[in-house]
């Protein structure tokens, strides 16, 4: 569920009314909310039987206060690194090994992961913001307010600065732009996040996400394969490869190398006040206007 001051995950009764899920997130979020937004272009939801395990939705609400349109930022001051012990790759029967390829914290890991599996480079974080910031604009009515959390034009300012994190709307604009199906694998809960997958694309590519972190997976020679040789773009139809992409997704949950964004201790790094889950973060910028946040 995304809304105009972050994100949150509901579990909800197929039987549940379209007004009880209404009272839910107005409960939740302490905003005024008054449609419900899922699928890709957004539509407004009529019915929660239209839902299914793992959808996107977006809160929107008439009269709420501007607010960030996206998780708060959270500074990430190590680089980030293969945490010890735990399995980095998995093996297909030929010998080739489907491989996690680290991507730096730098609050442009979305970007730069993406730039990986179709460049072959981590330094396309700048080229990649400015194509979406320009779809968006040129699109301006399939992302609108109610989409992106805030007029189309602050929300281009936003995305241009280099410590705003990408999400959903990001990885749903690349898959478009690159005529490929991106699928994200979330570690927390070995859920995949297809997009772009009713867009007719015949290859894909894969990230993995970790609460607060992108890296991108690929298809190397051998486990300890140089990175020169890994193919990233792959046919969308490949069984040992899903097979080996959801047991890396499963070692890397059961390593529990995931962050919980509802119960992680962040800290304002304006104020210094003292936070726990991205809903308090949420409300902390609303209340301050502050959206700089560290985990410790």
């Amino acid at each position: 569920m995304r809304h105009p001051s972050g994100a949150f995950t509901l579990r909800v009764q197929p039987d549940s009314s379209l007004e009880a899920l209404l009272t839910a997130v107005r409960e939740t979020t302490g905003l005024a909310v008054t449609r419900l937004l899922h699928g890709f272009p957004p539509a407004a939801l009529r019915d929660v039987r239209e839902l299914r395990n793992g959808d996107s939705v977006t809160a929107v609400a008439e009269d709420a206060p501007v607010a960030v349109a996206a998780p708060p930022v959270v500074a990430q001051s190590e680089p980030h690194s293969a945490p010890v012990g735990v399995l980095n790759g998995v093996c297909l029967p030929g010998g080739e090994a489907v491989v996690r390829r680290l991507i730096a914290s730098d609050n442009s890991c979305l970007f730069n992961a993406v730039g990986y599996v179709t460049q072959h480079s981590r330094s396309e974080s700048s080229y990649l913001r400015e194509l979406i910031a320009s779809h968006i604009a040129a699109e301006r009515e399939t992302y609108s307010e109610a989409v992106l959390g805030k007029p189309s034009s602050a929300y281009c300012d936003w995305l241009l600065k280099p410590d705003s994190w990408g999400g959903a709307i990001e990885l749903s604009i690349l898959s478009q732009l690159c005529g490929l199906q991106i699928d994200a694998a979330d570690i927390q809960t070995c859920r995949v996040d297809r997009y772009g997958e009713s867009g007719g694309f015949q290859e894909r590519v894969l990230l993995l996400y970790d609460g607060l972190h992108y890296d991108a997976v690929a298809l190397a020679a051998s486990l300890d394969a140089p990175e020169d040789f890994d193919r990233t773009v792959l046919p969308l139809l490949g069984d040992e490869v899903d097979a080996a992409f959801a047991a890396l997704v499963k070692s890397q949950h059961d390593a529990r190398q995931f962050t919980n964004t509802a119960t992680f201790s962040l800290r304002c790094l304006v104020c210094r006040e003292g936070l726990v889950g991205q809903k308090e973060a949420a409300a902390h910028a609303l209340k301050t206007g502050h959206a700089s946040f560290g985990e410790y």
